[in-house]
């Protein structure tokens, strides 16, 4: 991402339009595409997440066309420099084991654990499909149907309907 994919208007918010490839050299690079056209998004942020970031662009003095997250000369921060710099240290840091595509789980089951829409958490996640979102994470969903029981509404027994 870049510092001018994060935005204040109309809302805060972050747009998803590239991705990272690897090219015939093997060196990581920005891709023009995303897997879909449905993976193209603007995906509305927290407040309190904007004003991270923005407090972390103004830190590094960061530009609109600056990587959001640069290398030190401002470059695109591979992959495994990125892993290995931040990443795992911060992880041992908070005694976890996780890769960054777990928060993308994460937050999948945030979003069906708050009863969103499933079309909205497939469309936050760039799937073109909501079935392709419930093939990945309808494991993520309790087993416990006791808010389908909750939402019949209680008849009650009076012998006019039939009922003994």
């Amino acid at each position: 991402m870049k510092v001018g994919d994060v935005s204040q208007i109309p809302r805060a918010q972050v747009a998803i339009r590239r991705a990272i490839t690897t090219n015939e050299s093997g060196r990581e690079v920005i891709g023009a595409l995303l897997k879909s056209e449905a993976a193209v998004r603007t995906n509305a942020l927290p407040d309190w997440l904007l004003s991270l970031l923005l407090d972390h662009i103004s830190t590094l003095g960061l530009q609109a066309e600056s990587f959001l997250f640069p290398a030190p000369a401002g470059a695109l921060l591979p992959t495994r420099r990125f892993r290995a710099r931040f990443w795992q240290p911060a992880c041992a840091q908070a005694g976890v084991s996780v890769t960054p595509h777990d928060l993308r789980h994460l937050h999948a089951s945030l979003l069906f654990e708050a009863r969103r829409p499933l079309t909205e958490i497939a469309a936050r996640l760039g799937h073109s499909s909501p079935a392709i979102t419930m093939a990945i994470y309808a494991h993520w969903l309790a087993d416990d149907d006791s808010g389908s029981a909750r939402a019949i509404p209680e008849i009650k027994a009076s012998g006019h309907a039939g009922w003994r």
